[in-house]
């Protein structure tokens, strides 16, 4: 199948250039997922598109026969690997959004969500996965590097500073003020073919978001008072605490990444 072709058939051919430059063609296409056409530079609507378009072209694949598919799976190779673990997610979301009109709801988090998946994948991480308001994302894998938790530091301050801009952007607007919870662990996990992560970092991340106020709804300038404390050195010294000491390396680690964006002191 000619990918161009196929963009223009559904009335993409913008993005024929982004797909050639990053040798995307047919065999490639069906592994896009929502985080790799972020980073082609797809809107959110257009990623829909191509997201419900690329399943069509599976849905025409005759199916393997249940036994071959059991039997593949049970072979799939699994590997062992540190990582740190990020998850996000809103907080006040349930009321949050019984204040909104559902499509109205479902942009200001799919706004959200790009912010903070953009963060993510500009500084190395892998946006892993999707919940409603909550995200899940990787450093460490696929790709691993030396300074992973680092990184994964300095991708929750960037998620907080773009979480900012966003109610800055949406302020007077009548639109409700964001605040996140952001959570970071580090550990040996292991990943199946599947890209399925099983380990300790990942279940105590998706067992854990606490809130003194989940439940309950708030007025936009105790959300702003709440948004303003995430992002106060504070907050960063005790997330990057976290991380270091479950790397078991120096607090100098944080430390750097604090100062690199600003954060002086705790």
């Amino acid at each position: 199948m000619d990918v161009a072709i196929w963009l223009r058939s559904l009335g993409l051919s913008r993005y024929e250039a982004a797909f050639s430059d990053n040798s995307i063609d047919a065999n490639v296409l069906p592994d896009l997922t929502d985080g790799d056409l972020l980073q082609l530079g797809v809107n959110l609507g257009d990623r829909k598109r191509l997201l419900k378009a690329i399943a069509s072209l599976g849905s025409t694949e005759p199916a393997k026969p249940a036994a071959v598919a059991t039997q593949s799976l049970s072979k799939s190779p699994a590997e062992r690997r540190p990582i740190t673990v990020m998850f996000c997610d809103l907080v006040d979301s349930t009321s949050l959004a019984a204040k909104l009109d559902a499509e109205d709801w479902r942009d200001l988090v799919g706004s959200y969500l790009d912010e903070a998946s953009a963060a993510v994948t500009r500084l190395g991480g892998h946006v892993h996965s999707k919940h409603g308001d909550g995200l899940m994302a990787l450093f460490g894998y696929p790709i691993a590097q030396e300074n992973d938790a680092e990184r994964a530091v300095r991708a929750a301050l960037a998620v907080q500073r773009a979480l900012d801009e966003l109610n800055a952007r949406n302020a007077g607007k009548n639109v409700p003020q964001l605040v996140a919870r952001i959570g970071l662990e580090s550990g040996q996990v292991v990943v199946d073919a599947t890209s399925a992560v099983f380990g300790e970092a990942p279940n105590a991340l998706r067992g854990s978001s606490p809130s003194p106020n989940r439940g309950q709804s708030s007025s936009p300038r105790e959300s702003s008072a709440r948004s303003q404390a995430c992002s106060s050195r504070k907050t960063v010294a005790r997330m990057g605490s976290k991380v270091c000491r479950l790397q078991s390396r120096s607090i100098a680690l944080c430390a750097r990444a604090a100062a690199a964006d600003g954060v002086v002191g705790a």
